[in-house]
């Protein structure tokens, strides 16, 4: 069935809008981006990936289980290599357009954005403002015994004149830290669960960016729900959301061939978790938001 002759559940309303404003200007929002939000994607990579492994040509692959095939062919780290090396391939957005969505969340007054992808162009998008008004930090998930030993560069609290933007997977400037594989999720997962509370230093995620995460609304863009980065997102998220009880929005695209049956499984799914929904592209939230923030 094409998704426009489906009725959706109702989208955002007037006080959604409202409070997720609020939120915003009280400093107390934190988005997440996921797949969809890069416009660097791995379709191509992933076929040829399945061509040197055998695999059958044309067929639907996705990442972290090519990458696994790859880590078992050659060596655990041989998938982040390669996708180091092609993003060098790749084009940065236009940090002088206005338009772009991470030049648009840069302009909001945001102490923490984190990311699940592998890019740092939301960092690059901080440091190419012409105001010069923010300076950025970085932070990685100290997923990797090796990372908890010694986490990365040290960061300030986060705040709006110096944020964080937080890679939970990792990214291509560190490939070692990055989460590719099934067994890096695993590895990942299991380490959220099997951390020390009690020992700040032993912590995957950083206490500082905890507490932000426990004490602010999210926003959930470009994620899809039967992708590997999301699922373990969700994991982590459950874990904080025992002490959060702000609102959180997730900008959902239409599936194709999607049924009702899907539409009211998914609704279902994110308000059972206190997500709402903005049926639309991330393109989409992101100009409705410039919209009634500019008004």
């Amino acid at each position: 069935m094409d998704a426009n002759t489906i009725t959706f559940p109702r989208n955002l309303t007037d006080d959604d809008w409202a409070i997720l404003l609020e939120q915003i200007e009280g400093e107390a929002c934190v988005p997440f981006l996921g797949s969809g939000f890069s416009p660097w994607q791995f379709k191509e990579l992933i076929q040829q990936w399945a061509g040197q492994c055998g695999l059958l040509a044309g067929a639907k692959y996705d990442l972290a289980r090519m990458a696994q095939y790859l880590r078992m062919r050659y060596f655990p780290n041989r998938p982040k290599q390669l996708i180091a090396n092609h993003f060098k391939a790749y084009p940065p957005p236009d940090f002088a357009d206005r338009a772009d969505p991470y030049v648009y969340l840069a302009e909001l007054p945001i102490r923490l954005y984190v990311t699940t992808n592998y890019d740092d162009y939301m960092y690059q998008a901080l440091v190419a403002r012409v105001s010069h008004d923010k300076d950025p930090r970085r932070g990685l998930a100290a997923w990797a015994d090796g990372q908890r030993k010694a986490r990365s560069v040290p960061f300030p609290k986060p705040s709006v004149a110096q944020p964080v933007v937080y890679h939970l997977h990792g990214y291509v400037g560190e490939p070692p830290s990055m989460v590719v594989a099934e067994d890096d999720y695993l590895a990942f997962l299991q380490s959220i669960y099997l951390e020390d509370h009690d020992d700040p230093d032993a912590q995957v995620i950083d206490p500082d960016v905890s507490e932000v995460l426990s004490t602010s609304s999210w926003l959930l863009l470009g994620y899809r729900l039967e992708d590997w980065d999301f699922r373990i997102l969700l994991r982590v998220l459950d874990r904080v959301r025992k002490v959060n009880s702000n609102m959180h929005i997730a900008a959902q695209l239409p599936m194709d061939n999607m049924t009702a049956e899907m539409i009211s499984y998914l609704d279902s799914f994110f308000k059972n978790r206190e997500v709402k929904i903005f049926w639309g592209s991330v393109e989409q939230f992101l100009a409705e938001l410039r919209r009634k923030r500019d008004r």
